[in-house]
Order: C-alpha cells, then structure tokens, then sequence
C-alpha cells in the first residue's frame, strides 16, 4: 500500500478528488454509481474500471499533484 493525500469536494455534477502520491499508485474510491466520464489533470481516463458489487472506480494515478473528475 501507498499512501495519499487526498481533498475531495462533491457537488451535484460529481465529485472532484485532489491527490498527492509520492509515487504512481492505484486508487480505489467509493461511488455510489458508475460513472459516465472520468478525467484526470482535464484529460479523459479510459483505463478505469467499475466494480459494481464494490460501487468502486479504480484507476491509476501518477505520482505528484493530480485532480481527479468523477462525472
């Protein structure tokens, strides 16, 4: 496990996560539905993956500040 430091603000269009990693990690975050569009420092993510017994995204993400968009 690595950790992260994480802000995360939600709103009614999704929820937007600040991420620090002190290097690439995978990231597991709890959403109460899959999501329709997933971006990652204002570009598009394809490689992410539902898990929909889990309602879990998970994804990859690179070390340093990233902003992550849950849609």
């Amino acid at each position: 496990n690595t950790p992260v430091t994480c802000a995360i603000a939600k709103s009614t269009s999704g929820t937007d996560v600040e991420i620090l990693a002190d290097k690439p990690v995978s990231l597991a975050v709890s959403v109460v539905r899959k999501p329709s569009e997933v971006l990652l420092n204002g570009s598009v993510v394809r490689n992410w993956k539902y898990d929909a017994g889990g309602k879990t995204l998970n994804l990859l993400v690179p070390e340093g500040r990233n902003d992550l968009s849950i849609n």
